[in-house]
């Protein structure tokens, strides 16, 4: 896709990226993480960067943790597997959406 990837292994790790003022475009995390749950890493990148995009993976997801994502603001809620097409696809919507109600 072109797109430069920062990869981290947790929600600490994720955030110190943002902390550090790095360029950030779009976050795609999982539920399950090593230190936190997805949701308490939304909730954190929403006080810290309320601009960058969201998309949340779950490999296990429930009604209630798909509404407390959307509720969080996270553009895109995917179960997994998914496939490649699909996430490139959610990768520029929410790229193209953002950068919409950016320029507005």
């Amino acid at each position: 896709l072109g797109y430069k990837v920062i990869a981290k292994m947790d929600g600490r790790a994720a955030l110190s990226v943002v902390n550090e003022g790095i360029s950030v475009d779009l976050v795609i995390a999982d539920f399950r993480l090593p230190d936190m749950d997805g949701l308490e890493l939304l909730m954190a990148l929403k006080q810290l960067a309320p601009h960058i995009p969201q998309i949340m993976l779950t490999g296990n997801g429930t009604l209630e943790i798909y509404q407390k994502a959307l509720s969080l603001g996270v553009h895109e809620f995917v179960s997994k597997p998914v496939r490649a097409k699909e996430l490139e696809r959610i990768i520029s919507a929410a790229l193209h959406d953002t950068a919409g109600s950016l320029c507005q």
